[in-house]
């Protein structure tokens, strides 16, 4: 009898092992996922959400901004060319934003981005967008202005100043 409850108390052990084995071998959510958006869970072949036309990002600035769902850093901003975010006036390339990171909101279909835009002659604003399946509007007001967000496949975005 006592050889019985020793083996089941071992291959409990093991099982117990195995599952935080498992648990420690599963990586941690991105925002894409912990945000649970099938929408935002960009498709491989579609890995950027961008902007489809400028927003305002403070101080009467416009920017096009994209971004990477599966990243916790991944945004990049550009001036708007002649046909808006479709094109840019800035470069040579999109410029990665500095200090910027993506959060998913709890019990939420949305997710913060946030980076820091230098300014010219000096100084700098932080930059605050809340995101969801459809659109990016500055800060958390239902009444900021909201613009449409469309999936690209790269970030090759054409000079047309």
């Amino acid at each position: 009898m006592f050889g019985d409850v020793a083996r089941r108390t071992y291959a409990y052990a093991v099982l117990i092992g195995l599952v935080i084995g498992a648990c420690q071998a599963i990586p941690p959510a991105t925002p894409a996922e912990s945000f649970g958006s099938p929408e935002l869970s960009a498709p491989a072949a579609a890995r950027y959400l961008v902007t489809t036309e400028p927003i305002v990002v403070g101080h009467g600035i416009e920017q096009c901004v994209a971004l990477d769902p599966l990243s916790t850093d991944g945004v990049w901003i550009w001036g708007p060319g002649r046909t808006g975010c479709s094109t840019r006036s800035t470069g040579p390339d999109v410029i990665p934003a500095v200090g910027a990171r993506i959060t998913p909101l709890p019990d939420t279909r949305q997710f913060l981005v946030s980076y820091d835009l230098e300014l010219i002659p000096s100084g700098s604003i932080q930059v605050q967008l809340l995101v969801d399946d459809r659109s990016i509007r500055v800060g958390f007001s239902r009444t900021a202005q909201a613009v449409p967000i469309e999936q690209r496949l790269d970030l090759a975005i054409p000079e047309a100043p």
